[in-house]
């Protein structure tokens, strides 16, 4: 099925131009786009990118992809602050 990515910032506008792509999922297409894992649920500050297609209905369709997060690996964006007794 042919994919049309679109690399997104946190706010979901455009950072660089749509590449189109064949691929069996909407999530290969952005793996093999973008190069790194994303996922189809997230945080809004993780968007990834949106990638748009045609249903086998025919129907225009658009699903948001996001950053996967790395499991054991400290969230930049954690609210717990560092200091001398949780260093």
């Amino acid at each position: 099925m042919l994919y049309k990515i679109v690399k997104c910032d946190c706010r979901g506008e455009p950072i660089a131009p749509a590449i189109s792509i064949i691929a069996q999922s909407p999530d290969q297409a952005a793996k093999l786009i973008l190069a790194e894992e994303v996922t189809r649920r997230g945080r809004a500050i993780d968007l990834a990118a949106k990638v748009y297609f045609a249903s086998r209905e025919g129907v225009p369709t658009m699903v948001e992809l996001y950053r996967s997060q790395v499991t054991g690996q400290p969230d930049e964006h954690s609210t717990r602050r560092r200091g001398p007794a949780n260093a």
